[in-house]
């Protein structure tokens, strides 16, 4: 139990669960992670802020829904989008290399081809 509980909650969340059990990354894989975290860290301090956010996704997080509606503002979408990055139970606004790739061997695990998950990253980070 130990183990799966990393944020010591007293629970095991779904990421936590995962995170255990995912298989290792391919170095196609580590590469393509890699590649979308440099897209993302505009400043190239090596962590992902709410300032990179806003300077990549400014535009996405305009029209995120619950902006359109006016349930959130727009830093409220950016910081729900870095959020989840960020590592359950211990989330202090900066996304460091780690917790990127944490995040995305957790979807990595669900996708069986090394090419449709190199597809998938470069289409969402609109990498050439």
């Amino acid at each position: 139990f130990n183990q799966f509980d990393v944020s010591k909650d007293g629970k095991i969340d779904y990421h936590e669960f995962v995170s255990v059990l995912k298989p290792g990354l391919s170095p196609i894989r580590v590469r393509a992670i890699e590649d979308a975290f440099k897209k993302i860290d505009i400043n190239n301090d090596g962590v992902l802020s709410i300032e990179d956010f806003r300077v990549v996704y400014l535009e996405q997080a305009r029209k995120h829904p619950k902006c359109l509606d006016g349930t959130w503002t727009v830093e409220q979408a950016l910081q729900s989008f870095l959020d989840a990055f960020d590592t359950p139970g211990q989330k202090d606004g900066l996304v460091t290399k780690e917790e990127f790739k944490n995040y995305y061997s957790i979807i990595s695990a669900t996708i069986p081809d090394d090419a449709y998950f190199v597809f998938l990253m470069n289409s969402c980070f609109d990498i050439n």
